[in-house]
């Protein structure tokens, strides 16, 4: 068995490893990048979060427009549950669609589920406008009345919004920003 040879300090005179200053200096320099991504990080996720609830929002007003085009029929797409429609503008509490045979906008008995969309999670919220909170398609896919807005918002407000805005074509369009969160 070998031993190393000690200096006349006792001590090996090459030891690897790190200084306390070393040490101290790297924790230091890691906790001002983490001050800087965390922040970034944040704004990332609420980012995500909004694309993803647009993104789901839009996909569900398409597939009622082309079911509505497939099967032709009117076809009503609206805040509200299995049940019908809830009468408000807040979407970020599920919305549904239906076929709406009379076209009254209203879920009657034998009129069939299109879809059924659950809360969307977290902090987002998505309005329209108290006056068209009720989509529906016709059997050519046109979306009849006026253009409609739907404004997705978290706590950030304005600045950071999303837009989902359907043409009376029935065409979707989708917007990186918006000027309303209520």
């Amino acid at each position: 068995m070998s031993q190393k040879t000690l200096n006349a300090s006792g001590y090996r005179p090459y030891q690897s490893g790190f200084t306390i200053v070393e040490m101290l200096m790297t924790l230091v320099i890691g906790a001002i990048l983490l001050g800087y991504g965390i922040p970034e990080w944040a704004d990332f996720v609420r980012n995500q979060r909004l694309q993803a609830a647009q993104t789901s929002l839009a996909a569900s007003v398409a597939h009622a427009r082309g079911y509505a085009l497939k099967k032709q029929v009117s076809v009503v797409i609206c805040p509200g549950d299995t049940s019908g429609c809830s009468g408000s503008n807040q979407w970020h509490h599920g919305w549904v669609a239906f076929e709406d045979n009379n076209r009254n906008r209203r879920k009657d008995r034998g009129e069939r589920l299109v879809l059924v969309e659950s809360a969307i999670p977290h902090d987002v919220h998505v309005f329209s406008s108290s006056h068209r909170n009720i989509l529906r398609f016709t059997q050519m896919g046109f979306s009849p009345g006026s253009n409609a807005s739907l404004w997705l918002c978290d706590s950030r407000g304005v600045d950071s919004g999303r837009s989902l805005i359907i043409a009376n074509s029935g065409r979707i369009r989708l917007q990186n920003h918006t000027w309303r969160c209520h």
